[in-house]
Formats: C-alpha cells, sequence, structure tokens
C-alpha cells in the first residue's frame, strides 16, 4: 500500500478518535479503495450501490438465482470509501460508543473490506 494511502488512512482515524494505539491492536490488513466498481443495485437504504466488478457479477447471479425461488436478496451495503467508513463509525462514536468499543465490531478506516468492493451486507 501506498504510503499516501497509510497517511491519509491514519489522518482519517485520528481525527474521529481512533488512535494509532487501537490501530496497532487490530491484527486485520490494510485494504486499499478499489477504483474500478460496477453500480448493481439502489439498496435497502435507498443509496446508490457500487461493488467491484466479479463481486457485482456474482452478485447480480446470486440474487437472480435466488428470485427464481421466489427469495428477494436486497443489498444493505456493498463498497465504501474511507470517507464513508468514517461516516459510519463516526455516527456510532457520536451516540455514545468509544472507539475502543467500537473497532470490536465495525471495521475502522483502511481496514474494512467494504473499501475493495468486495463485502456485502
Amino acid at each position: 500500500m501506498e504510503n499516501k494511502s497509510l497517511k491519509l488512512i491514519k489522518e482519517i482515524n485520528s481525527k474521529i478518535g481512533i488512535s494509532e494505539n487501537i490501530l496497532s491492536e487490530i491484527k486485520l490488513p490494510t485494504q486499499e479503495e478499489e477504483s474500478n466498481l460496477v453500480f448493481v443495485d439502489v439498496g435497502f437504504l435507498k443509496v446508490n450501490q457500487f461493488l467491484e466488478e466479479r463481486t457485482a457479477a456474482a452478485w447480480l447471479n446470486m440474487k437472480s438465482e435466488a428470485l427464481k425461488d421466489k427469495v428477494e436478496l436486497t443489498l444493505v451495503s456493498g463498497y465504501r470509501s474511507y470517507y464513508e467508513q468514517a461516516f459510519f463509525l463516526l455516527e456510532r462514536i457520536n451516540q455514545g460508543t468509544t472507539p475502543q468499543v467500537l473497532v470490536k465490531s465495525v471495521a475502522p478506516v483502511g481496514i474494512s473490506e467494504h473499501h475493495t468492493g468486495t463485502a456485502i451486507d
């Protein structure tokens, strides 16, 4: 990963209260933001959802196959930029969750696989 990306990740996390000490305890790799994204759906939250190309094809195929069995799958969240992830985290911090507790269930900026466009909720 480029030093520029690492610097940005540290800067964003620091601004929302996730210190380098907290980040150092997380044993997951950093993730680059994907730039080759495909629109797949207006998701459950009524926001345009994008995925990495192969993931998009797999999602659309799975959704189509499920419909044959009268099962409707709904995408809640796909790709998230570093800034979208920061907003997602900050909402929870503003609701009173401490960064130390939050990062046990939500990946910090730069660690979420949603940055790659290959993760789906």
